[in-house]
């Protein structure tokens, strides 16, 4: 899947660049690797679902469910 960026939705490449931080990142601890971590392996678990066409609310259902425990 490939993101196109139109410049008609309401996020445009211009919105995203004026977002993005500028210069060296900083190093913010075990802890936001560890959340890193965490959200990469969602992500791809949803990327896997998606590729194995599960149902789209099932799939939204469980992305958002597990972003949640992420947060909490």
């Amino acid at each position: 899947m490939q993101t196109v960026l139109d410049g008609k939705s309401l996020i445009t490449a211009a919105m995203l660049a004026g977002t993005l931080p500028r210069g060296k990142l900083e190093h913010h601890g075990e802890a936001f690797e560890t959340a890193r971590a965490e959200l990469a392996l969602i992500l791809h678990a949803t990327q896997q679902q998606i590729e194995q066409d599960k149902n789209p609310a099932e799939i939204v259902g469980r992305l958002l469910s597990f972003l949640n425990g992420l947060h909490s």
